[in-house]
């Protein structure tokens, strides 16, 4: 069985559900059959991604990234169908309907990319791609800030979250969307967008002792630039040196390193289970994005120690061009550049 097959379902819900759901949101006249029928299609679709999930070996993953979204979607398209078919009145699934249309592009994102790993887990196929989606990536970070944060504050690993302040930088959708005008990026949406969502996450943690979290995204040149910035605790150097003696030792004695971009990577030394890193969320990032032309960049400044530690690494001596973004002498920055291309 082919995972690409799941995108159809995907482009189904995008295009056959969503807006027949908007207009039912809208009170606006429909046919209310093929609003059950398609919301049909759409619960028996969403079973089988998450079944193949399962099957090909993915469900960690799925456990990892769409733990706090699924509910929101796979359990809401469950629960309208089900009041749809009993016939209660409008007013009482709306506001189920409303949570699917929000939580649905940080969903799609997330789920699209976990398929686009047991795909080609190092690497983001030529033809799997699809040009970067400034609009859904939105969609998916405003759920995140919004929604998604609101559901993790107070749960194990999030008891401080509600301090932590998220802020937005750089151009909003309108103006990237002017300056990419006759311009593309030919990035997968949903690797992108996931690496957001779980980069977001890792700083809302209360492992990150994150007081501010900022994510900007700018066009420079012929780059489109993502920048995700902490004011937290900063790391240590085997977190981002491959190479590193305690990684190497680690790979050694065939145990998870603690390098952020291996799988099943480690948080720090002695950490309790509660504040382990799961090492799912950052894997092969950096190979996952080289192969669509695009770099991921890393610098980190630890609070304690004032350790400097930076992926990729730099010439020793030589002032590394992230250093001034990170604020108050302590935390982290990454950066992701991704090539524009003129259409």
């Amino acid at each position: 069985m082919d995972l690409r097959k799941d995108f159809d379902h995907f482009d189904f819900i995008e295009v056959d559900l969503i807006p027949f759901m908007m207009q039912f949101i809208n009170g606006e006249d429909m046919n209310l059959q093929e609003l059950r029928e398609n919301i049909a299609v759409a619960v028996g679709a969403l079973g089988e991604i998450t079944d193949h999930m399962k099957k090909f070996g993915l469900k960690q993953y799925a456990d990892h990234d769409l733990d706090s979204v699924s509910g929101e979607v796979v359990t809401n398209i469950g629960a309208i169908d089900n009041l749809l078919s009993e016939g209660l009145p409008r007013e009482a699934i709306v506001p189920l309907c409303k949570f699917f249309v929000d939580a649905w592009p940080r969903y799609m994102i997330s789920a699209r990319d976990i398929l686009l790993r047991g795909i080609a887990p190092k690497d983001v196929l030529e033809k799997d791609r699809q040009d970067l989606d400034i609009r859904l990536l939105e969609g998916s970070i405003q759920y995140l800030f919004s929604r998604e944060k609101g559901l993790l504050e107070g749960k194990a690993g999030y008891k401080n979250l509600s301090k932590v302040q998220l802020r937005r930088g750089g151009l909003n959708v309108e103006e990237l969307e002017e300056k990419l005008k006759w311009r593309k990026i030919q990035v997968d949406t949903a690797t992108v967008g996931n690496f957001i969502s779980n980069e977001l996450r890792n700083d809302f943690r209360d492992r990150i002792e994150a007081d501010n979290v900022t994510l900007s995204m700018d066009v420079e040149g012929d780059e489109f630039v993502i920048r995700i910035v902490d004011d937290g605790k900063g790391m240590n150097r085997e977190h981002l040196e491959r190479d590193h003696l305690l990684n190497v030792e680690a790979r050694n004695q065939k145990k998870h390193t603690f390098f952020i971009f291996d799988e099943g990577a480690s948080g720090e030394v002695g950490d309790v289970k509660e504040m382990k890193s799961s090492g799912l969320g950052l894997a092969n990032v950096p190979e996952r994005f080289s192969s669509m032309g695009a770099r991921l960049s890393t610098y980190s400044k630890r609070k304690e120690s004032g350790v400097v530690s930076c992926f990729p690494k730099v010439e020793e001596g030589k002032e590394h061009p992230l250093a001034s973004f990170v604020p108050d002498g302590h935390g982290t920055i990454f950066e992701l550049r991704l090539p524009i291309v003129t259409v």
